[in-house]
């Protein structure tokens, strides 16, 4: 795994991967739609992948959730966590969505983290 900025304050990695591809989609509620919105967008330029925005459950799927319980976290915080089926990015606010956005970016292969399209993406 590779260097996360700013430095998370809790991080547990574990042995488990997430393979962003074409079928994969991204879930949302309506309340944080215009933030998954916004990073489906800033991914579907460098990978080509569709990346459909939904309000439907499905697996294989990156899920934005905004979640008013976590206000303990602050305006910027959030939790990300990963796993074989999907990636699930919670915050209280809009702000740590983006920046929830932003670490799981860091994550992806380097390429991904561009403004053009990456060649070799499957």
């Amino acid at each position: 795994m590779g260097v996360i900025i700013p430095q998370p304050s809790h991080l547990l990695p574990l042995e488990t991967n997430f393979e962003l591809n074409a079928r994969t989609v991204i879930v949302t509620d309506v309340s944080a739609f215009p933030e998954a919105e916004k990073f489906a967008h800033s991914l579907r330029t460098v990978t080509g992948f569709a990346l459909p925005v939904q309000l439907e459950k499905s697996l294989n799927s990156l899920e934005f959730m905004l979640e008013p319980n976590l206000e303990h976290l602050g305006t910027e915080g959030y939790e990300l966590e990963v796993n074989a089926d999907g990636v699930t990015l919670r915050s209280s606010g809009e702000t740590g969505l983006f920046y929830a956005g932003q670490s799981l970016r860091q994550l992806l292969p380097a390429p991904t983290c561009g403004k053009t399209l990456t060649e070799g993406v499957q």
